[in-house]
C-alpha cells in the first residue's frame, strides 16, 4: 500500500512540477554518521552481543524457554510499558520477581512503578545535542541553557559514570559532548555536511546541508536501481514475493480475526504530545481531554453506540476504554483511536 501511494507522482508525472506531491523523507540521508566512531564495535574484541528486537519485549519477557533469560532491563528513552505492542504481556514481563530494572526519565512514567532503581533524567534545555530533521535539509543545535537540575542527568553523562564504575579506561568513555558531535560532522562520510562546522552550529544555531554536493546519492548518479529509473513495474520485488506492480493487499482478508474483530483501528499521534513524550505534564493532559475513539456512523448503529459512550476496545491480546465520537464520514470498519493514552503513575 505504502508503495502504491508513494508511487502516484511518478505515475501522473507530478514529480515534474513544483509542490506536487513528490514525497522525500531527509532523516535517513541527514543523519548519515560514521557509527563507528560514535559505537565503537571494535571494543567488542569479537563478541556478538545478543540483539532483541523492542516489538518482541513482551514475548522475551515471558520466554522460559529464552536461554539466557533476560535479568537485567536498563530502560531510557522510552516508556517500554505503554510504547511496546501487548503491553499486557510486557506489564506481565516487568513483574518477574528475578528482573531487575533500571529506568531513566525526565517524568515518572508508567515504567517507573515497575523499576527498582529510577535516575532522573535531564530536558533538552540542559545539555547541547545536534538534530537532524525529518523532512528538510537543515542542521541544528541547541545550547544548554540551564544546568542540571537536582541530581538529573544526561544519557552521555549516565553512561560515562556507569562505565567509570564498571572499570572502563578506554578514552572514549570520556569524551565531551562536544567532541562526540564534532566527530559526527564528517563531510568525507556525508557530503551533506560539507561547510558544516560545530562553531558555525554554535554561533547561529542552525546551517544548510550542502544540498548541490555532486557526491549526494541519486542527485547525478539517478534511482537506485539497475536502470536509474523510479520503478513502477518492479522484478526487484516480483523477487521477493511482493509482485512486480503496485497493489493493495487488504489485511486479513480471509482470516478468522477479520471476522471476530471487523473494525480495524488506526492509531494516529495526538496533536498535544509527542508520541509518549509529555504525557504526564497535567497542563497537556487537560487540553487532550479525555481518550477518544471515532467511529463511523454504520458501525456506530450496528452496535447502538451513541456519541459520546464510554467503548471498551479490544481484542485477544488487551482492552483498553474511550469515548465514542461518531463520524459521517468516516470509512466503515475503521476506527481512530490516538496512541500512547497512559495511566498517569503516581
Amino acid at each position: 500500500m505504502t508503495r502504491t501511494i508513494m508511487l502516484l507522482p511518478a505515475i501522473t508525472g507530478a514529480w515534474k512540477y513544483k509542490e506536487s506531491g513528490c514525497f522525500v523523507g531527509s532523516i535517513e540521508e541527514m543523519w548519515n554518521v560514521d557509527l563507528q566512531k560514535l559505537q565503537r564495535p571494535d571494543l567488542l574484541d569479537g563478541k556478538n552481543p545478543r540483539s532483541i528486537n523492542m516489538v518482541q519485549i513482551g514475548k522475551a519477557l515471558n520466554d522460559k524457554k529464552l536461554d539466557p533469560p533476560i535479568k537485567h532491563l536498563f530502560v531510557w528513552n522510552s516508556d517500554v510499558a505503554n510504547c511496546t505492542p501487548d503491553s499486557g504481556q510486557v506489564r506481565i514481563g516487568l513483574q518477574r520477581k528475578d528482573l531487575f530494572t533500571v529506568v531513566h526519565d525526565t517524568f515518572w512514567t508508567d515504567s517507573c512503578m515497575y523499576a527498582d532503581v529510577v535516575l532522573p533524567a535531564d530536558t533538552q534545555l540542559e545539555h547541547t545535542d545536534l538534530h537532524a530533521p525529518y523532512g528538510h535539509y537543515y542542521f541544528s543545535l541547541t545550547q544548554q541553557a540551564i544546568k542540571p537540575l537536582g541530581e538529573s542527568k544526561s544519557n552521555q553523562d549516565l553512561f560515562r559514570d556507569l562505565a567509570k564504575h564498571m572499570g572502563y579506561k578506554e578514552k572514549c568513555f570520556k569524551e565531551t559532548d562536544e567532541s562526540m558531535i564534532k566527530n559526527m560532522i564528517d563531510p568525507k562520510h556525508n557530503p551533506l555536511f560539507k561547510g558544516v562546522t560545530y562553531e558555525k552550529l554554535k554561533k547561529n544555531g542552525w546551517v544548510k546541508g550542502d544540498v548541490d554536493n555532486p557526491r549526494r546519492n541519486y542527485l547525478k548518479k539517478g534511482w537506485p536501481t539497475k536502470d536509474k529509473k523510479i520503478q513502477i513495474y518492479s522484478e526487484d520485488t516480483k523477487k521477493i514475493g511482493l509482485g512486480p506492480y503496485p497493489s493493495y493487499t487488504e489485511e486479513f482478508k480471509k482470516s478468522e480475526i477479520k471476522k471476530k474483530y471487523p473494525i480495524q483501528i488506526l492509531s494516529p499521534a495526538t496533536h498535544q504530545f509527542i508520541g509518549n513524550s509529555f504525557v504526564p505534564v497535567e497542563r497537556l493532559r487537560n487540553m487532550a481531554s479525555r481518550p477518544t475513539i471515532e467511529i463511523s456512523t454504520d458501525d456506530a448503529k450496528k452496535r447502538k453506540i451513541k456519541d459520546g459512550d464510554l467503548c471498551r476496545v479490544f481484542n485477544d491480546v488487551g482492552e483498553t476504554y474511550a469515548h465514542a465520537i461518531i463520524k459521517r464520514f468516516n470509512a466503515s470498519r475503521s476506527s481512530l483511536y490516538t496512541k500512547t493514552v497512559q495511566r498517569i503513575a503516581g
